[in-house]
């Protein structure tokens, strides 16, 4: 089963966070489509119920903070492949114990990708596709390869996008 939501508003975030909830219970819902999700609160809000059905998660024209990103996995345990914005500066995986593992095969993300969440791809060693999005904060190749090479042995296909802006090429 398909659901898309879009252009949606919601005026409080505790609207937002029922749908979510309604969404990740609907029982043969294997793929979920969000896009222009609008009104005072646009970002994602992981669920508080598990969709043991749900395969793959598209979250556009919003984003969702390296915090939540963990409660999403762990709700959805089938996820197969996510499409999303991460935002934030918070360290993802505080709560996650050392032996958890996602079932994520597939997943594109624009982001900022920084020091601190390089511990965070341990927990996706199932990733056979990645791409990367990355805005103002980069990792260099050598950090890349440390990931690759330490986290994500199944990785076949890694796609690395760098906006870059005049001020970074000075520093």
């Amino acid at each position: 089963t398909n659901l898309s939501i879009i252009n949606c508003n919601f005026t409080t975030k505790i609207d937002f966070h029922t749908v979510i909830n309604s969404i990740w219970s609907l029982n043969h819902l294997v793929y979920c489509y969000l896009n222009g999700i609008y009104g005072t609160w646009t970002n994602f809000i992981a669920p508080d119920v598990t969709s043991l059905s749900m395969q793959y998660l598209l979250f556009e024209s919003g984003c969702m903070d390296w915090d939540v990103l963990p409660k999403l996995l762990k709700n959805t345990p089938y996820l197969r492949s996510l499409n999303t914005d991460i935002i934030d500066y918070s360290e993802p995986g505080k709560e996650l114990s050392v032996n958890t593992t996602f079932t994520l095969t597939r997943l594109s993300v624009y982001m900022r990708v920084t020091t601190n969440t390089l511990s965070f791809w341990k927990y996706l060693p199932n990733l056979s596709h990645l791409t990367v999005h990355m805005e103002r904060f980069y990792l260099d190749g050598k950090q890349w390869e440390y990931i690759i090479r330490t986290y994500l042995p199944k990785l076949k296909i890694f796609r690395l996008y760098m906006d870059l802006a005049a001020d970074d090429c000075n520093q």
